[in-house]
């Protein structure tokens, strides 16, 4: 269940009763850096010791073989493969505007031109979560925006899964192959940063860049790596603050709730209200949420995750109500949207309110009305790479 903070009534420095992960980057640098170390010195025998020490598996290839992404390609169901497809196009057709608006052009005086391009990199490596959940959406906020850039190579990178004979995860596998992509590594980890930093005799060349989100230890050896290559950003654990009345419905906003406590153990999921009701109809359906028969449990069942104690699905789905999984009751609404904004992600249902930015200007990215869940945005609408991949723990701020 949601710990409850009721502030009503009282004005408080928002930093002092936001409920954050302790994030320490820097201790995690010292943790990796053995890691990093003994890939670039003993290449393919150090990856296949730490998937064997992190992973519980030693994949038999580290490259994963044509026919076993072809494999997940053919045994997409033909309503997950439609939802790839059209996520790919509506992605595509955003990443085609970005491109076109990178050129800027200004002539200061008669003759005197200024010109700003974006020019891609020659070759990337992008890293795909997939210990605890597999997360496919990365595939496609990575790559697609790499291809339309014009980047010449391009590699992936995930975990080795036991349950799958230590291949990544196959909706993964899957989406590669629906974008093209023949270079996919079953590594996972700050190992895999490092792959893709020194290079692997036999296996892996160095990229120039690396993209993609992780756990602080994927966070740490990038950091600890950046310099030998670029990479797009240190962003912290996942957070999705909820502002809702008492016109929210609770079953959507519980579903939103454990949507983003999926992805790491220190996500933050906050809900701000200034509806008792509402925050207690919430609490009811997460308490109940991992017991059969209820509607997030067969939700959760109909996406192929049995909810059955020990399952990773299980595991994500009770963390909905884990240390930091908190219910703020605000009496000002306004100052919730304010508080909300501050954990970077958020929808609004029953309040509804429009051209917030002119008011909020740190907000990263907004979902309002009914069915706007976040999830649509991470995998589905078509939002730019530096919209869903943007760094938390409160370090956001517009460009």
């Amino acid at each position: 269940m949601l710990k409850t903070l009721d502030l009503r009534g009282r004005v408080l420095d928002y930093r002092s009763v936001m409920p954050r992960a302790a994030l320490d980057v820097e201790q995690a640098v010292e943790r990796v850096r053995p890691i990093c170390e003994a890939v670039a010195e003993r290449g393919q025998a150090a990856l296949r010791e730490f998937s064997a020490q992190f992973d519980h598996v030693v994949p038999e290839h580290l490259r994963v073989p044509a026919a076993a992404l072809a494999e997940a390609e053919a045994g997409l169901q033909p309503e997950l493969r439609a939802a790839f497809v059209e996520s790919i196009r509506r992605r595509r057709m955003v990443a085609d505007q970005e491109r076109d608006a990178d050129i800027v052009r200004v002539e200061v005086a008669p003759g005197a031109i200024v010109e700003q391009r974006s020019v891609p990199v020659m070759r990337v490596g992008l890293y795909v979560p997939g210990g605890l959940a597999p997360l496919a959406s990365s595939v496609l906020m990575n790559v697609i925006p790499a291809q339309v850039a014009g980047v010449t190579s391009i590699a992936v990178a995930s975990p080795p899964q036991a349950e799958f004979g230590g291949l990544p995860h196959p909706s993964i596998l899957a989406v590669c192959a629906l974008l093209g992509v023949d270079e996919v590594y079953a590594v996972g980890g700050a190992q895999a940063i490092a792959m893709f930093a020194y290079g692997v005799p036999d296996l892996c060349e160095p990229v120039d860049m690396v993209t993609g989100p992780g756990n602080i230890y994927v966070v740490a050896a990038k950091r600890l790596l950046r310099g030998r290559i670029g990479i797009d950003s240190e962003a912290g654990p996942t957070e999705i603050a909820i502002l809702a009345d008492a016109g929210a419905d609770p079953a959507y906003v519980a579903a939103d709730l454990i949507s983003q406590a999926e992805h790491d153990p220190m996500a933050g999921s906050v809900l701000v209200t200034d509806s008792p009701e509402l925050a207690a109809s919430v609490n009811g359906l997460l308490a109940g949420a991992t017991q059969p028969g209820t509607a997030l449990a067969q939700e959760a069942q109909a996406m192929g995750l049995p909810l059955v104690e020990g399952t990773k699905a299980f595991w994500y789905v009770a963390r909905a109500g884990g240390i930091l999984a908190y219910m703020l009751l605000w009496l000002a609404t306004l100052w919730g949207i304010f508080i909300s904004s501050k954990m970077v992600k958020g929808w609004i249902d029953g309040t509804v309110l429009y051209n917030m930015h002119e008011f909020l200007p740190i907000l990263a990215v907004v979902f309002a009305v009914l069915h706007a869940a976040v999830l649509l945005g991470d995998a589905y609408i078509g939002f730019s790479l530096v919209n869903l991949l943007v760094p938390f723990t409160a370090t956001y701020r517009p460009m």
